[in-house]
């Protein structure tokens, strides 16, 4: 209880904190401090909002164990998948993190790559329209 508390006075400052556009970490410790606090899919809405904001592979990362978090297995390995191509020694943690198959996703898409037969339209989309 009390560093649920805590956590959510964190969360709360930290979203204030917000005012700068294009900088996604005050978002990013407020939706890690709710996360932490227990509210997965409020912890989700903060990270939807960051990535607005600007794409970063921390931000998909932790969109997608949110999304794991509230049992939402399908939402949770695209923005996962997407923060291990961008960045992938995320990929082993993810995968221990979510359970989810991370690792052999890339490890296909990767070798369709060297194939030739990726395609844009076969990477891990974007789980929110980015700003311009």
């Amino acid at each position: 209880p009390a560093r649920a508390t805590g956590l959510r006075r964190v969360a709360a400052r930290a979203e204030s904190l917000a005012t700068h556009p294009g900088d996604p970490r005050p978002l990013n410790v407020a939706g890690t401090a709710t996360m932490l606090a227990g509210d997965p899919a409020e912890a989700a809405a903060l990270f939807t909002t960051a990535l607005a904001a600007g794409e970063r592979p921390e931000l998909l990362a932790n969109l997608g164990l949110a999304r794991a978090a509230t049992g939402d297995r399908e939402g949770a390995l695209a923005p996962m998948l997407r923060a291990a191509w961008i960045s992938p020694m995320m990929a082993p943690a993810l995968e221990q993190r979510s359970g989810l198959p991370i690792r052999a996703r890339l490890t296909e898409l990767e070798n369709r790559l060297s194939a030739g037969e990726l395609t844009v339209a076969d990477l891990p989309p974007s789980p929110v329209p980015l700003s311009d």
